[in-house]
């Protein structure tokens, strides 16, 4: 367009497809799901009982109406098999291709490395990290464990210290998922 008899410019940059498919890809990495994220869809969830049919139904409308809703938080519960890391895989897996920052926490380990350096720095650069990614994703929470003579061993205070100071900030925060 011309103003006042002289061309006007106007700087336009856009980011083509392929540079998002690779923060994907990028984001994919980084989450600690890629290796069971390519099993771990909603088709090869296998479906031979009706409560099944209902948790996938509610995992796969999870991720289409996230963000159109003010609860952001998904939670399922079972017994071993049941499909609950299956479902919450596939779950992340579709956030990641609308884009989000994902991060997979598998709560046994993740607690127990933060436990060990409460008192260091590198205590609050990982709940940092675990408060504020877009979408975190928590597996096998508060699962019961066995000591080494058979024992099931409860949660601790500090792994509900820990539990709380993670849920409470991003409950407080509800931008994120």
């Amino acid at each position: 367009p011309y103003k006042g008899g002289q061309p006007t410019y106007r700087d336009v940059v856009r980011d083509c497809q392929c540079k998002r498919i690779r923060m994907i890809i990028r984001r994919l990495k980084r989450s600690g799901l890629e290796a069971v994220m390519k099993r771990c869809t909603f088709d090869r969830y296998e479906v031979t009982e009706e409560w099944q049919e209902k948790i996938k139904s509610a995992a796969e409308n999870f991720p289409k109406v996230v963000n159109k809703l003010n609860e952001k938080w998904f939670f399922i519960g079972g017994g071993v098999g049941s499909g609950k890391t299956h479902l919450c895989t596939a779950i992340a897996r579709e956030l990641l291709w609308q884009g989000k920052e994902v991060r997979y926490m598998l709560w046994v380990k993740e607690s127990q490395k933060m436990k060990a350096v409460v008192n260091e720095e590198a205590y609050n650069e990982m709940l940092e990290q675990l408060q504020n990614v877009e979408v975190l994703y928590i597996d096998d929470f508060f699962k019961p464990m066995r000591d080494g003579y058979g024992q099931e061993m409860r949660p601790t205070s500090a792994d509900i210290r820990l539990a709380y100071e993670i849920i409470n900030h991003r409950y407080q925060h509800q931008e994120l998922i």
